[in-house]
């Protein structure tokens, strides 16, 4: 049984097109993760992308990066308890996806 169950989906991925390392959403281009997560509700599952790797996860805390911050979020893969998205300055300077140990 699984702690939690994702309410509907949200996708976050980047594009070239869109500035780098810059991400979009269903609401287009955001210039930080967290500016994109913040528009996903908790719980909800979001889809991160950087179009190499598509990795599906939902949140289970608050986001809200200021400076350098992790933001811990929890997979619903069972092979992936919990990943870590890193972020440097607000702006996603590069994915790094980590599962907790």
């Amino acid at each position: 049984p699984r702690a939690f169950e994702p309410k509907g989906t949200f996708s976050v991925w980047s594009k070239e097109k869109c500035h780098n390392q810059r991400f979009m959403g269903e609401g287009g281009c955001f210039s930080s993760i967290n500016t994109a997560i913040r528009h996903a509700k908790p719980y909800q599952e979001i889809v991160l992308t950087n179009g190499h790797f598509e990795e599906h996860v939902v949140i289970t805390m608050p986001v809200i990066i200021r400076g350098t911050h992790h933001s811990i979020i929890q997979s619903p893969s069972e092979s992936l308890p919990a990943l870590t998205i890193q972020c440097r300055d607000a702006l996603l300077m590069g994915i790094s996806v980590k599962s907790a140990r």
